[in-house]
């Protein structure tokens, strides 16, 4: 496993941990995402009575960096990423508590992240999978796995306004390793 510090060196990771966070409070908060897979989050965050308390957990959709995003935006991005990494997945899944006050819910929650890459020389449009795969046949490499996990508390305020979630005021601080 390696460590979060190291995961975050790699500008795709932290691009892809940004996005995450926007989904997270503009997607599972409030119900914006374009695809909406938390509209029951909402509901259940909508229904609660003043003083009323929640608690949840979603999966946050899956953010995928594959080949056609390589060479469109990785390799403009971050040239040695996009040649070490094979097939590069960050998810996320956020456990919170909620509570209602007033017209107010205050959000109090962790998000676990986990960034998980398969190196697989055989596999057609690998970057440089050509040259691997005849070192994989001479013993001198084979296909390879990393992963990390690092957790993040996030914890803040939705206004409810118009029977509508809306203006999300976040904070999100690194957990000790």
């Amino acid at each position: 496993m390696i460590r979060r510090q190291r995961v975050r060196a790699f500008r795709p990771i932290r691009e892809a941990e940004a996005d995450i966070r926007r989904r997270i409070e503009f997607g599972t908060f409030l119900g914006k995402a374009q695809k909406d897979p938390h509209t029951e989050t909402v509901r259940k965050l909508l229904s609660l009575k003043p003083g009323q308390k929640a608690k949840g957990i979603v999966d946050v959709p899956q953010l995928k960096y594959r080949y056609a995003r390589f060479t469109r935006d990785a390799f403009a991005m971050d040239k040695n990423f996009a040649l070490a990494f094979g097939k590069t997945a960050v998810t996320s899944t956020v456990t919170f508590d909620a509570t209602h006050y007033g017209d107010r819910i205050h959000i109090k929650g962790t998000v676990t992240h986990e960034w998980d890459d398969e190196y697989d020389f055989d596999r057609e449009g690998q970057p440089g999978h050509k040259q691997a795969t005849i070192l994989e046949k001479a013993k001198l490499a084979k296909p390879f796995d990393i992963a990390a996990e690092w957790t993040q508390d996030v914890e803040g305020w939705v206004e409810i306004r118009d029977g509508r979630l809306t203006n999300p005021r976040f904070t999100w601080t690194d957990k000790n390793e």
